[in-house]
């Protein structure tokens, strides 16, 4: 399965998440024999996050970033409409999934995320990354 059409899969879940409120999960596993997420791969994750008073509630929520149920960054949203923030990171495959999660910390602040980009790197790429601490 192609990166980019589950880009496509996230676009279309993620309106659907949007137009409900519900919870979105996108499983970016595939066969063992896919170079994409096969152990050891290096990916470029990027995040990004607007906040643009979606919920009306004209409150921006903090919350963390995770990576494979490890904590990341926290992400502090803003009212201001020019207020886009963006995270990069390049990351080594653990298994044959990638697990993002946007976690709430604090109680009626719920996280989003606007859109999530995956894409697989050369393996020679980043060639002193210890994968013990990316």
């Amino acid at each position: 399965m192609s990166i980019a059409f589950l880009f496509l899969l996230l676009i279309l879940y993620a309106s659907l998440a949007s137009a409900t409120g519900a919870f979105l999960s996108i499983d970016y596993g595939a066969s063992t024999s896919s170079q994409d997420t096969e152990q050891g791969t290096k990916v470029v994750l990027r995040e990004s996050f607007y906040y643009g008073n979606y919920d009306s509630e004209s409150s921006p929520p903090t919350f963390d970033l995770h990576f494979d149920g490890n904590y990341w960054d926290t992400i502090v949203t803003s009212h201001d409409e020019a207020s886009y923030m963006y995270r990069e990171t390049t990351y080594v495959v653990k298994g044959n999934s990638i697990s993002v999660c946007v976690a709430q910390t604090y109680a009626n602040q719920f996280p989003f995320i606007s859109a999530l980009e995956i894409r697989s790197l050369v393996p020679t790429m980043y060639s002193k990354i210890d994968p013990v601490f990316s």
